[in-house]
């Protein structure tokens, strides 16, 4: 199914029809929902870590000297395995357009056979979560709130509201969990339009850029859902 030039395999030894691992959760994925286009990022590097249930692929950032300076997942995979035998497999997806990256998060529920596939709507999976909840030991609202009448002036809006510019400036990524059951959500800033037609100074994008807190949520195997756990500066 994919063939990357560098890889790094974790075994976990012989799994029966009842143990389902991620790759079969992938490819059964991959043959009723489609697999994952990378677009003009090329993979370099997958990861397999068949005893955990985790697979990523990856982006080499490499400096001058072509040595890795950062491995940035395109992709990521994890499995959960439910109280009633069925597995859940969450999947976060590297996208960009001329503007701004983010991630789409999806989650499936697969049989206890590997079998079967049903995408599970990310409603009843994960707490209700909003730009603010990431902010609220942070400066940024109140840098934000300093630019808001000229944003609403140059392209906002004048309806906008401060939780416009949230919205304009902050995406939530859900990392996938290397091992065990705890799903981590922080913030991704998208810097093209605010940049580009406001002028912020350095040090209001600095705060704006890293003054916000990650939430880890964790995983009931018995409600097949995230609760909160805590949050994680």
């Amino acid at each position: 199914m994919r063939t990357i030039p560098l890889l790094i395999l974790i075994f976990s030894g012989f799994h029966s029809k009842s143990q389902v691992n991620i790759l079969d959760c992938l490819n059964l994925k991959d043959s009723v929902y489609g697999e994952y286009q990378s677009g003009e990022y090329k993979v370099q590097n997958e990861v397999i870590d068949l005893k955990n249930g985790y697979y990523a692929m990856e982006w080499h950032e490499k400096n001058k000297e072509g040595e890795i300076i950062n491995a940035f997942p395109l992709f990521e995979a994890a499995v959960f395995k439910n109280a009633d035998e069925t597995w859940s497999l969450g999947i976060s997806e590297y996208h960009a357009d001329m503007q701004c990256s983010w991630h789409k998060l999806f989650f499936y529920e697969i049989s206890k056979n590997g079998d079967t596939i049903t995408e599970m709507d990310l409603d009843g999976l994960l707490p209700k979560l909003n730009k603010r909840d990431f902010l609220s030991e942070s400066s940024s609202i109140k840098v934000l709130e300093k630019y808001l009448p000229i944003m609403k002036e140059v392209y906002l809006g004048p309806d906008a509201t401060i939780d416009d510019a949230l919205d304009e400036v902050y995406a939530i990524h859900f990392k996938m969990p290397v091992r065990g059951l705890l799903l981590k959500a922080e913030l991704t800033v998208c810097d093209y339009i605010p940049l580009n037609e406001v002028d912020f100074s350095l040090q209001d994008w600095e705060i704006i850029e890293h003054d916000h807190q990650s939430l880890i949520l964790h995983y009931d195997r018995k409600l097949k859902a995230f609760k909160l756990a805590k949050t994680s500066n």
